[in-house]
């Protein structure tokens, strides 16, 4: 098994701080040597959703797997409209049958209808989660319907999103 990814996932920024007052100050990462950035600071509206994924993140991190939040709960965050319940859409470089084992056992239910297409879906409590296999979608001359390619990067897969 591959060591566990430094990375966090979330765009590099620490998920929590132990102050818990979501600014740098007295947090574990420190302050920032002169003519850095200062240390990554995680607005108030974005700690709930950050809390809600980082027991799954923890786990995928821990499997040697990345793990980053997208789609529409991303573009909500940003424009400060998030709704309570919304599903959190994640995307990963672990494949669906990896995916089901992380979440097994963890999860309150798991579902695979989208399996096919590299989608794992999840609730704990009352969160769902739609994780999904990196792809790079390719289309058949004959078909609009794209057939599946996995990807090992997250680039890829970002750059067939709107």
């Amino acid at each position: 098994m591959p060591a566990p990814k430094e990375t966090c996932g979330f765009g590099c920024l620490p998920m929590s701080n132990p102050s818990g007052s979501g600014n740098a100050r007295g947090s574990r990462f420190g302050r920032a040597p002169s003519g850095r950035y200062p240390a990554p600071v995680i607005p108030e509206r974005l700690q709930p959703v950050l809390d809600d994924v980082r027991p799954l993140a923890e786990r995928f991190v821990s499997a040697g797997h990345a793990v980053y939040l997208v789609g529409g709960i991303v573009r909500d965050l940003v424009l400060g409209r998030v709704r309570a319940g919304a599903d959190l859409d994640l995307t990963t470089d672990a494949r669906p049958e990896q995916t089901m084992a992380i979440v097994s056992g963890w999860a309150d239910a798991v579902w695979t209808q989208g399996q096919a297409f590299g989608t794992i879906g999840a609730r704990r409590g009352d969160t769902i989660f739609e994780i999904t296999t990196h792809r790079a979608e390719a289309y058949r001359e004959d078909s609009g319907k794209p057939h599946v390619v996995y990807a090992d990067d997250v680039t890829e897969d970002l750059s067939r999103r709107d």
